[in-house]
């Protein structure tokens, strides 16, 4: 398995933010970079070596959609679960597809370098 590449959280939450175009992960509603907050799929202990901070492991979304709404990430792990929000230590995160629909090009994988790889073949 490919190792992931390293980078710092600043570097990781602008690349997010322009990942998602500025949106929320769960809610697709607007959100200011300086109030998104950066949500890890897999557990940060169960993160593979380097890759604490790699795109494909985050997601940005609302505090509200993080931890502390009525639909939050963290409060409905089964739902977080089904859209691939949260993973299990099996899961690499490059390769299990979040089950959203992208506003631009429908579900995809996260990949290494900032960008959503499409899980339609070529």
């Amino acid at each position: 398995m490919m190792e992931h590449e390293r980078w710092e959280p600043d570097q990781t939450r602008l690349a997010v933010y322009a990942r998602q175009g500025g949106l929320c992960a769960l809610c697709w509603n607007p959100v200011r970079i300086e109030d998104m907050e950066a949500h890890h799929r897999l557990k940060r202990a169960l993160m593979p070596k380097g890759a604490l901070w790699c795109p494909c492991t985050i997601v940005g979304l609302h505090r509200r959609c993080h931890t502390m709404g009525p639909q939050a990430v963290h409060d409905h792990p089964e739902m977080a679960r089904e859209r691939s929000l949260i993973l299990t230590m099996n899961q690499d995160p490059r390769e299990v597809p979040i089950q959203i629909e992208w506003p631009w090009h429908g579900p995809g994988v996260l990949l290494c370098n900032g960008d959503v790889g499409s899980t339609l073949g070529d």
